[in-house]
């Protein structure tokens, strides 16, 4: 699966990071699980700290007002608190929550790439994605 490094507009986020999070399909069963737990940073996993920057650059990106962006926000703080559940029992992923969390991104991401938000890249961002986001999403899962 390709990734790319460099973020050019909404589309690049909304493809790449939806990779990622599909990649979590693989915490369906206790193999892919196993594999996710084996990889540690600080005090978390690998997943949670990618879905997590994930979301942080979401965040600072589209920070406005607006109510489908406050309602997607709330959206990743529940699902966020729900990695953060499963990586402390070190459990299995619920398919319903994630593909439930899936839809909602992808939802949220046609309507910005619809209403042609700025999409600013700038330094803070591209040293999460880089040191953060995409480095947590290769030790876990590999290219």
């Amino acid at each position: 699966m390709k990734l790319k490094s460099i973020l050019n507009s909404s589309k690049d986020l909304k493809k790449n990071g939806y990779r990622m999070l599909r990649k979590l399909h693989k915490m369906e069963n206790r193999k892919g699980a196993n594999r996710a737990y084996s990889v540690c940073f600080e005090d978390t996993y690998g997943f949670v700290l990618y879905c997590r920057t994930l979301a942080d650059i979401i965040k600072s990106e589209y920070d406005e007002t607006d109510e489908y962006i406050l309602k997607f926000e709330r959206r990743c703080n529940n699902f966020l608190a729900y990695l953060d559940s499963v990586a402390q029992t070190r459990s299995k992923i619920k398919k319903s929550r994630l593909a439930s969390f899936l839809k909602s991104y992808t939802k949220f991401f046609n309507k910005i790439i619809d209403k042609r938000y700025n999409f600013i890249f700038d330094r803070t961002i591209r040293e999460k994605w880089n040191t953060k986001c995409l480095m947590a999403y290769i030790a876990t899962w590999g290219k």
